[in-house]
């Protein structure tokens, strides 16, 4: 019967991203802490929705596009904010042109 070969140490899935509800926690523009939940929902063809609740009248929309392991998601601002997607399907980066940081953590 043949063996097939040993898998490539090397070699890890592309990390990616499960629709569900998040918890977010980043430090905005000014320096101030903010927590919530984000909802994400896939869109089809890597591409994914994004609505962020950080309180009852700060509610924010986003469409996000996966590639490779980054993900960028337009949400209304100048910039878009600017992921980097972890094997544990976590999410970590900045926006604002890096002035402010956010981490997105599965729940």
């Amino acid at each position: 019967t043949p063996v097939a070969p040993p898998a490539d140490p090397g070699s890890v899935p592309a990390p990616s991203i499960a629709p569900g509800t998040y918890s977010v926690q980043g430090r905005g523009t000014d320096g101030r802490p903010y927590a919530g939940t984000v909802r994400i929902e896939s869109r089809g063809n890597d591409v994914y929705g994004f609505q962020w609740i950080l309180g009852p009248r700060n509610v924010y929309y986003g469409v996000g596009r996966v590639s490779g392991s980054m993900l960028t998601v337009n949400f209304g601002a100048s910039d878009p904010a600017i992921y980097q997607i972890a094997q544990d399907g976590s999410l970590s980066g900045t926006w604002a042109r890096g002035k402010a940081q956010e981490q997105i953590r599965p729940r």
